[in-house]
């Protein structure tokens, strides 16, 4: 199963887009995570997470379902979400993928941060990037199927890998005591 995953997947197209978008982050990494105040290394770590993910999601994919005489100006179904993938997991199934193409963003994204306000933007970018993903695939004409379904995966395996980090902070916190008095963390007092 993981095999015919990886065949469908991983394509010229998909490497070709990936290696332009990481390389893109990778020069960008160091002025983005000044601007924003975030870690360099889980920046870059972060923009090279979202530019497998985005590489994964659009580029055309191949088979009889999908080609240009199946295609509509508008392609996309617009409805109410099954269930998150991550309920499948760890059967390989086409939700429980979706789910982890923004995991590993997530989870580097929440290293990065260093606040409640970033934590918040990674949140607002988590849940807007894979509507942008879904509404690119519903308007192009190389061959991708778009669905609430997708978002609705997307960003549960965004926000799961946030959170997870969040939680291994909160717990650090509570067990080794590592904030003053006043609230702030030692690193936020260098």
């Amino acid at each position: 199963m993981l095999e015919a995953v990886l065949r469908t997947v991983v394509s010229p197209a998909s490497v070709a887009v990936f290696v332009v978008l990481a390389l893109l982050g990778a020069a960008l990494h160091g002025r983005l995570a000044r601007a924003a105040g975030t870690r360099k290394i889980p920046t870059l770590a972060a923009t090279t997470a979202l530019a497998a993910g985005t590489a994964v999601t659009l580029t055309p994919q191949s088979g009889p379902e999908f080609g240009l005489s199946t295609r509509r100006i508008f392609a996309c179904p617009l409805g109410w979400p099954d269930s998150s993938g991550l309920l499948d997991l760890p059967t390989p199934t086409q939700s429980s993928l979706n789910s982890l193409v923004l995991l590993p963003f997530g989870v580097c994204a929440g290293l990065a941060v260093r606040n409640w306000l970033q934590t918040t933007a990674v949140a607002a970018v988590i849940l807007l990037l894979p509507a942008l993903v879904e509404a690119t695939q519903g308007f192009t004409l190389f061959v991708r199927h778009c669905s609430t379904q997708d978002w609705l995966d997307n960003v549960s395996g965004g926000l799961l890998g946030l959170a997870l980090v969040l939680l291994v902070r909160g717990i650090t916190v509570v067990f080794t005591g590592a904030r003053h008095h006043d609230g702030s963390s030692a690193e936020q007092r260098r």
